[in-house]
């Protein structure tokens, strides 16, 4: 705005530069207010997506312990143990996928507060750490996971022992039937 003319006089120019500054003022109130409502916000996301992760995390771990149950269960049937590990297995990728997934959100929402508040040590800190924490689940899923390969690997061997003893079972029964007929066989030579 122009605030002073030819033909203003010098009490109404003032007039008009104090309501220019006022109107400023007000706009510059008015983004304040937005902005602290868009951190207030994003606060909130942050404290319910952190509680989220925490909720997703028990129930893959509740999952993850159902499937380890099953398969460790050695009155069930050989398949439905390997099936369960199996599962297990899903459900590890998953559970990581989950956690990867809510970090990720977390990192977003403080960049976020970073675009609003600008660049603190706190808010870089608390990305580093949560980048950290990212690091940290992947390690957690991948020694779960080589426990759960392991666990494949056992119960196929004991899939393996398992066929064998039937195999072996049949053949001793084969050889007791044979054992057998050759005695009657002989028996009835003897006979005759």
């Amino acid at each position: 705005k122009e605030f002073l003319s030819s033909s203003d006089s010098p009490s109404n120019s003032i007039c008009c530069l104090r309501l220019s500054i006022f109107d400023c003022a007000k706009a510059d109130s008015a983004a304040a207010v937005s902005r602290a409502k868009n951190l207030v916000e994003l606060r909130k996301n942050y404290e319910r997506v952190a509680l989220q992760q925490q909720r997703l995390i028990e129930q893959y771990d509740i999952e993850a312990e159902t499937q380890r149950q099953i398969r460790d269960d050695v009155s069930l049937d050989i398949e439905d143990r390997i099936a369960a590990n199996e599962r297990l297995g899903q459900v590890l990728l998953d559970k990581n996928a989950a956690e990867q997934a809510a970090i990720d959100a977390q990192i977003a929402s403080l960049q976020q507060r970073i675009e609003l508040e600008g660049t603190s040590v706190e808010l870089t800190n608390e990305i580093f750490a949560l980048e950290t924490e990212k690091i940290a689940v992947q390690a957690t899923v991948t020694g779960l996971k080589s426990e759960q390969l392991v666990n494949e690997n056992a119960l196929l061997q004991e899939q393996k022992d398992l066929e064998q003893e039937v195999l072996d079972k049949q053949i001793e029964d084969a050889e007791k039937l044979t054992q057998k007929e050759k005695e009657e066989a002989d028996k009835a030579m003897s006979i005759t």
